[in-house]
């Protein structure tokens, strides 16, 4: 616990502020240990409470100390990705509002941040309308923390996105095809595996990189799917048929020969890079976009996107008119409406036969229940 300076808390925060954009923000960052004895006058948690409930001070700041300040406050009740996905929002807003004070924002910067966005006007390349709309979503989240958004918020517009591709699925053919070619490259292990998994199943790529040693069961097999950061408790199972437990034991096999041994451990440990050796299963692998870039186009399907296995999953569960939306719903996590609606007419053929099927063993019991109408 360190001493603090002879400073008042609020008097030196309202110095800093003043400060020179670079050196207020250093300096601001390190009350983050000058606790007193006590607690007593306390820089450190005068400063947690400017950071939470005083939005002025945020207005005195640039944009860049804005969004680092909101965001070191922010950081605690998010998931490390998320953090790391507003570090990357922040990174590219700063190009732009880097220098602007926070409380000289406004909708004409916004307008004009879409269009040289779009174009990549200052960035190395250009944007989508989704990743600009998150961007801009994040710079909302800093004003509103200031109390500045309100008045920006009823002029704002969102660039308009192209409608979403729910996905194909793949002919018998294909299928066969691209399982082949898949297995016939031992560099291709891991994009083979997960990809049985995923069209065997309906889970999709993030699930799987995410699997934890103790979410995977072999008897009888099947795996526990945690849907998402921000529902650590939520959970569905899913079981594993013939050809995805084969995929999941030459997963489990590999993933054993690369040191994970413990519950937590994740099923596909992350690869050192930069030059380091071996492997961190604390840490899941990045992704497979390698392997299954060469094996894709060696399979004829160059456009075949590793989500679409999903689709293919999903399309040939709500195909089979003995299994139940309900129970779709259940295996996949969640289903787009657009995906129901296309396959209703298969359900509603199957209503048809069932109500159907209660007008003939009405007719069958009509000897022994007579129906009576009674007129008002």
């Amino acid at each position: 616990m360190k001493q603090s300076t002879n400073q008042t808390p609020r008097l030196l925060l309202a110095s800093l502020a003043t400060d020179s954009p670079l050196h207020g923000a250093a300096s601001l960052l390190t009350l983050e240990s000058e606790h007193t004895p006590g607690h007593i006058d306390c820089p450190a948690c005068e400063w947690s409470r400017v950071r939470m409930i005083d939005p002025q001070f945020l207005v005195t700041q640039s944009f860049g100390n804005a969004a680092k300040i909101w965001l070191d406050a922010h950081r605690v009740y998010i998931a490390p990705g998320t953090v790391r996905d507003y570090e990357q929002c922040i990174r590219t807003l700063r190009v732009f509002f880097g220098e602007l004070m926070l409380n000289a924002i406004h909708i004409g910067h916004f307008e004009q941040y879409q269009k040289m966005r779009t174009v990549g006007d200052g960035w190395p390349r250009p944007a989508g309308p989704s990743r600009i709309n998150h961007e801009l979503n994040t710079l909302s989240q800093i004003l509103n923390r200031a109390g500045l958004w309100a008045a920006i918020a009823p002029h704002y517009k969102p660039l308009p996105l192209p409608r979403p591709n729910i996905g194909r699925a793949l002919e018998a053919t294909e299928a066969e095809r691209l399982f082949r070619i898949a297995s016939s490259n031992s560099r291709w292990l891991v994009a083979y595996c997960c990809a049985l998994i995923s069209a065997n199943t309906t889970v999709d790529g993030g699930e799987i990189r995410h699997l934890r040693l103790r979410d995977i069961h072999m008897e009888p097999p099947s795996i526990d799917i945690v849907e998402g950061d921000k529902n650590k408790y939520r959970r569905r199972s899913v079981p594993l048929n013939e050809p995805a437990s084969w995929a999941m034991r030459q997963l489990l096999k590999r993933a054993k020969s690369k040191g994970a041994l413990d519950p937590d451990h994740y099923l596909l440990p992350h690869r050192a890079r930069n030059g380091g050796e071996g492997f961190d299963p604390t840490r899941p692998m990045f992704a497979w976009r390698g392997a299954w870039d060469k094996l894709r186009i060696a399979a004829g399907l160059p456009k075949l996107r590793f989500k679409d296995l999903r689709h293919h999953a999903i399309t040939a569960l709500l195909e089979d008119e003995d299994v139940s939306e309900r129970t779709v719903i259940e295996l996949a996590g969640h289903v787009s409406r657009q995906m129901l609606e296309r396959y209703s007419h298969i359900r509603m053929r199957t209503k048809r036969e069932a109500v159907d099927n209660l007008a003939k063993k009405g007719s069958q019991n009509a000897g022994r229940v007579q129906l009576v109408l009674v007129k008002k």
